[in-house]
């Protein structure tokens, strides 16, 4: 098979990004685990997580990054912060935002991934067992006293699993009733739609935009009002989505 010069450097472009991605984000993980076993679960480690490898790794990836009312996470304070789920990729790109005290909450089995998973969990981030529902619950009114003895917020993809391009898919309660019995703040964060719309054979792939929407207060609210606060915040993302999607399709 012949290749044209331009499929060549395609190819290049494809084999370095890989290349540099894996070395710097499993090079990093090693030094943060080793950095967290000093200071195990402490609430600055997921954000200086974030802090070292997100906007490197967004360089490396050629994703021009387009943060619109960031301010909104930091002046609210403690709060549940729930985003739409595409790929993978949400981990630099939400990463790169995250106030100071936040954690996540995450599958069990990212613990199995080596290093990352080690210095995932040291960080102080939650892991839920989504296959066995008691112990979900358990962890999740773990994650209630947590927040609030510690005064931390803490970021959800309610939707469980990655949309892949499909839009933004039904919401699971959990985050919902989380923010509702804590009486925190409910943050929605949206990024606009780009997984297929990338190219990461070119060395500048595609911009994304990411916006924090105006807070949802819980406090006083009982537990009827659980499904009432997912629909409106559902409602909320997925309008925001669309409108932050027609900005990037003018800007073509």
């Amino acid at each position: 098979v012949l290749y044209s010069p331009l499929e060549y450097e395609e190819e290049l472009i494809l084999i370095i990004r890989f290349i540099c991605i894996v070395v710097w984000f499993f090079g990093v993980s090693l030094l943060l685990f080793l950095c967290f076993l000093a200071r195990p679960f402490h609430p600055a480690n997921t954000t200086l997580f974030c802090r070292v490898v997100c906007p490197v790794a967004l360089r490396i990836l050629g994703l021009h990054l387009v943060a619109k009312e960031v301010g909104i996470l930091t002046k609210t304070g403690p709060c549940i912060i729930i985003a739409n789920h595409q790929h993978l990729l949400d981990l630099f790109i939400f990463g790169s935002l995250f106030p100071p005290r936040t954690v996540t909450i995450g599958k069990k089995s990212l613990i199995l991934i080596p290093i990352f998973g080690w210095a995932y969990w040291l960080a102080g981030n939650l892991l839920i067992d989504r296959k066995n529902s008691e112990k979900a619950k358990m962890k999740m009114q773990e994650a209630e006293r947590l927040v609030i003895r510690k005064k931390l917020s803490i970021f959800i993809c309610p939707e469980g699993t990655r949309s892949h391009g499909k839009g933004l898919g039904p919401f699971k309660k959990g985050a919902f009733h989380l923010a509702v019995d804590s009486g925190l703040p409910l943050a929605p964060v949206v990024v606009s739609s780009y997984f297929g719309k990338t190219n990461f054979w070119r060395w500048r792939s595609g911009t994304v935009i990411v916006e924090c929407l105006n807070p949802m207060m819980t406090k006083g609210l009982g537990p009827d009002a659980v499904a009432i606060v997912l629909e409106k915040a559902h409602a909320q993302m997925k309008v925001a989505i669309e409108r932050l999607d027609r900005e990037l399709s003018s800007d073509c």
